[in-house]
């Protein structure tokens, strides 16, 4: 455990780049299925469709507690958890992406790319 009480967990390449109490380049986050699960419950309370590319962005800013430096995330194993787990729905996007989705709650997620603003000036 880090001062701050946070676990932190390196994947075996990055385990020999840490020096320090604190992580620095080449620190790269292994999540655990609670690290993504809890990330992907605070995109869908800010109704962004958790693609994996954001998911794994989000357990990066979940794990960095209060460093300023966002670590790495293993992106193989946020998907092997994802699809792994009988709680997440995965769905193949266009262009390769997926998406995780929790079986059962609805989705009411913002399209960051309509034309449509419910909020005119």
């Amino acid at each position: 455990m880090d001062p701050h009480g946070q676990h932190q967990r390196l994947s075996r390449r990055s385990a020999r780049k840490k020096s320090g109490h604190t992580p620095g380049p080449g620190y790269v986050f292994v999540p655990t299925l609670a690290d993504v699960l809890h990330a992907l419950t605070t995109l869908y309370d800010e109704e962004m469709r958790p693609f994996g590319r954001i998911l794994r962005k989000r357990v990066g800013e979940l794990a960095r507690g209060g460093e300023a430096q966002i670590p790495d995330v293993d992106a193989r194993i946020v998907h092997e958890l994802c699809h792994a787990s009988d709680l997440i729905c995965v769905e193949q996007e266009e262009g390769g992406d997926w998406t995780a989705l929790l079986p059962g709650v609805e989705a009411t997620f913002i399209d960051v790319y309509s034309t449509s603003d419910p909020y005119p000036e």
